[in-house]
């Protein structure tokens, strides 16, 4: 593992990326850290600096291509929103939480499709969370044939026939 994306979608009021960041970029200081944050992040200062201090933590503010930026990644973090089907479709390896109500069932079913990869509601159980998705990142680093299944497994739980369907119902 050489890259890792970390996304949160929004703003990201508690700088959950920032946290997931600051706990994992020390522990594995070879991995080059990718966070996604939003202009208007409440923490972009601190995020700007804590990159300035380390030189495995990049920071993406107004992200134009995430898919270049997805491509280039051999795994990622993310909240559970729509971010999880374009990791499905680039078929890099995820590591998910929920961080609303809204958004447990669909990391709930990746976690049936994939196996272990949902680290649990943020939303919740915030040190839960952390130390469960700690221990996944870890059995996905140390596992490249985990990550391979992982990545395919997704890759087949999407088709990219969605937004038509959509707009079919839609005219319906």
């Amino acid at each position: 593992v050489e890259n890792v994306l970390i996304t949160t979608g929004g703003a990201d009021q508690d700088n959950i990326g920032g946290r997931i960041l600051e706990k994992l970029a020390v522990k594995y200081d070879t991995i080059k850290f990718h966070l996604v944050a939003g202009r208007y992040h409440p923490q972009i200062r601190w995020l700007w600096a804590l990159a300035d201090e380390r030189e495995n933590i990049e920071i993406h503010v107004d992200v134009q291509d995430m898919a270049s930026l997805m491509k280039q990644c051999d795994l990622s973090i993310t909240a559970g929103g729509t971010t999880i089907y374009e990791l499905c479709a680039m078929g890099v390896p995820l590591v998910c939480f929920s961080y609303a109500k809204n958004q447990e069932q669909l990391c709930a079913y990746m976690e049936k499709l994939v196996g272990n990869c949902y680290a649990g509601e943020w939303h919740k159980n915030q040190p839960k969370t952390m130390e469960k998705l700690c221990e996944i990142f870890e059995q996905m680093y140390e596992n490249e044939d985990l990550r391979k299944q992982a990545g395919i497994k997704q890759m087949l739980a999407v088709d990219g026939m969605g937004a038509g369907r959509i707009a079919k119902r839609l005219a319906e």
